[in-house]
């Protein structure tokens, strides 16, 4: 064999060899990358299992309030400022106003179209300060939250609605119920 050609074929193994040493970098990074994935996703679904929500019940106080009592089934305690901050609330019912079916989505807050946390049933542990955003929603407690229509906005008597709640890691509740109020 002549020496260009041996030059040649190890110039040909070496850029070989260097493309699988590149191909194996590639792969590692990959697999890295993807087992960073999974742990995060890990992560997430054991938060979200350990912040089971359920809506216990629904009451209609007037043609545009709503009081609903939310257990905490979970292991893991939900601190009140992310409650506040990350819990979703939305109702989907029929509009006196509208007369169609409405779908709404409610902030934390006080005043019309908001909800907000009235009082926790058994609150030993960790006791929830709403207005300094301290303490915790407890394993076992049940948060008992108001929820107010916008301005102009009513209930229609007599018909169902549905709650959806999602805690802030997104454990979901829903519950269908029956409006009804004194005229």
């Amino acid at each position: 064999m002549a020496h260009s050609t041996v030059v040649g074929l190890i110039m040909i193994c070496l850029v070989a060899l260097y493309s699988l040493y590149l191909l194996n970098q590639a792969s590692n990074s990959l697999l890295n990358a993807s087992a960073k994935q999974y742990l995060l996703l890990q992560d997430l679904v054991s938060k979200v299992n350990s912040e089971l929500i359920r809506i216990l019940n629904v009451t209609t106080l007037s043609n545009t309030t709503l009081r609903v009592w939310v257990a905490n089934n979970g292991t893991s305690v939900i601190m009140v400022s992310d409650v506040t901050k990350f819990m979703d609330v939305m109702l989907v019912y029929n509009s006196s106003t509208s007369r169609e079916l409405t779908i709404r989505y409610f902030m934390y807050g006080v005043g019309e179209g908001s909800w907000s946390i009235v009082y926790v049933v058994n609150d030993f542990l960790n006791p929830i300060d709403v207005q300094s955003g301290r303490g915790g929603w407890d394993p076992g407690e049940i948060l008992v939250i108001e929820i107010r229509l916008p301005t102009n906005e009513y209930f229609t008597n007599n018909t169902r609605a549905l709650i959806v709640m999602s805690s802030p890691h997104g454990s979901i509740s829903m519950r269908q119920f029956l409006v009804v109020y004194r005229v």
